[in-house]
């Protein structure tokens, strides 16, 4: 029996409960949502990120370090200025106005301005190259930028997984045209002696892929994980939907490291036959030499 959701303990004693983006290592399960938005870890995390200060850019640190120099530089001048006025019996306030004359002109009051200028001009350089940069110092953040490390799945790449060969144990050979998770591709079964054992084969092999399959593709968009969704996507092109419906699933065998591989336990819905409730239908989660993926 779960335990009643206790909201006001810390982190430590929330036994049941599951944050959003942790990662699953087997099992199913179902679950009510609790909080979201701010309210949740994970934007109580996103607040305190918030809330700290923007690192300064290279350009932002260099006019700090060159107007500290400036100011420190033209004080020194006009203190000897004025030590050596107030030496030769000037009046202190003429030898203070001039100070402050002095310490007017050593500002650049034109620096910001040009600095302003040419970062317009390097962003307008950018939208010509099609790169629209909303913040000017980014601009030159960008320049002084040597290496760009970057995520490929889901950055550069769309995420998704598409079957491309398939190979039957019986040593039979398709090639799958088409992409994303949807039929629109084709199965095309190369040269072989007998077509329509291949086809029988490539049957079976993905009927068991559809039943040992945690993924559901709704109006092309998957729910689940990506390799699963390739063989659905796969099934579909085959013009083979719903048969998983077929099967009534009684257990199911996780994927893990140690077993590297997923299994199901299924029994016909429509046969009750002793012979029958007994199949146990095996996957391997990983494509091994029956598929193989490209992503």
């Amino acid at each position: 029996m779960e335990t009643p959701l206790l909201k006001t303990n810390g982190l430590t004693s929330k036994k049941n409960i599951a944050f959003m983006g942790t990662l699953v290592r087997c099992g199913n399960g179902k679950g009510i949502v609790v909080n979201t938005g701010e309210k949740s870890e994970f934007g109580e995390v996103f607040a305190m990120m918030q809330a700290e200060e923007a690192p300064k850019t290279p350009l932002q640190r260099s006019m700090d370090i060159l107007g500290t120099q400036l100011s420190f530089y033209s004080f020194c001048i006009i203190g000897i200025i004025m030590l050596l006025g107030w030496i030769q019996g000037k009046a202190l306030l003429e030898m203070f106005t001039i100070s402050v004359s002095l310490a007017v002109a050593a500002i650049p009051e034109g620096l910001p301005i040009v600095v302003t200028v040419t970062l317009a001009l390097g962003v307008m350089r950018m939208a010509k190259r099609k790169a629209i940069v909303k913040k000017l110092p980014t601009v030159e953040t960008l320049g002084c930028v040597n290496v760009i490390c970057s995520d490929k799945t889901g950055t550069i790449t769309k995420n998704e997984m598409t079957a491309t060969i398939l190979v039957t144990s019986e040593g039979y050979i398709a090639d799958i045209t088409g992409a994303g998770y949807n039929d629109k591709g084709e199965v095309r079964i190369r040269k072989c002696d007998n077509t329509e054992l291949a086809r029988t084969a490539i049957s079976h092999m993905l009927e068991v892929g559809c039943a040992c399959n945690n993924a559901v593709i709704q109006n092309d968009t998957l729910l689940g994980q990506p390799t699963e969704g390739a063989l659905l996507a796969l099934s579909m092109k085959f013009g083979m939907y719903g048969c998983v419906e077929k099967y009534l699933r009684l257990q199911e065998y996780p994927f893990s490291s140690e077993q590297k591989m997923m299994a199901v336990k299924c029994a016909p819905k429509y046969d009750e036959s002793p012979f029958a409730l007994g199949i146990v239908r095996l996957l391997s989660s990983r494509l091994s030499s029956s598929q193989a993926l490209g992503g």
